[in-house]
């Protein structure tokens, strides 16, 4: 109970490590999902607690063979589900979101800045880095049809989500790295490059309204 509050209206829980990425690959693997990445991915209270039901039912060699499931941590994982379970309680969590990167990340970015930079900023340069390794993209007419394509957007639905504007200027400026790929459907090769991609900052949702 010490200093540990309950989540705020907009606050989420985060959690890394290896128990939390293994629960969280055992979730996505049981569902019909369009990205194949674990950072990011959002796994629900229910969703835990199903996945600690089905494993205690199971021997240590049936958990060893759950896909997403590390066989080291067939001992041990349904004790960790039940530890998540608790501290979402604690600090009445809906949901887990998971990071791919963990406290050696945290310790460099802390000594190497004195402030964490927004999201919004972390997503923009991440494109930005994304777009850069592909030959036929060109910042100056990516920039155009961004600012084209969010002045339109803009007129037209004004009271619309600012999340689906951002993500149409991110669209319009990484539309081009697919022609790399292919010319002609360069928006599906495109499409799966953003999917595929380690972009940061980008909840799962922004990046599937983005491809």
């Amino acid at each position: 109970e010490a200093g540990v509050a309950a989540l705020e209206a907009d606050e989420a829980l985060v959690g890394t490590g290896g128990t939390i990425r293994n629960l969280a690959k055992v979730d996505l693997r049981r569902r019909s999902y369009p990205i194949g990445r674990l950072h990011a991915y959002e796994v629900t209270k229910q969703g835990i607690r199903r996945t600690a039901r089905s494993l205690f039912n199971m021997s240590s060699t049936e958990r060893a063979a759950v896909p997403g499931l590390n066989s080291s941590r067939a001992d041990s994982i349904v004790a960790g589900a039940l530890a998540v379970d608790t501290v979402m309680q604690f600090v009445g969590a809906e949901s887990l979101h998971v990071s791919g990167q963990g406290l050696r990340e945290g310790a460099v970015r802390a000594l190497a800045l004195e402030a964490l930079p927004s999201a919004a900023a972390v997503r923009a340069a991440s494109i930005q880095a994304l777009c850069a390794g592909f030959l036929r993209w060109n910042q100056p007419h990516a920039d155009r049809r961004a600012r084209l394509a969010t002045d339109l957007f803009d007129l037209l639905t004004p009271d619309a989500d600012p999340r689906l504007r951002e993500a149409l200027m991110h669209a319009a400026q990484v539309i081009d790295v697919g022609a790399t790929i292919d010319v002609y459907n360069r928006h599906e090769r495109a499409a799966d490059i953003v999917l595929e991609s380690d972009l940061q900052g980008f909840t799962h949702a922004m990046l599937i309204a983005v491809a």
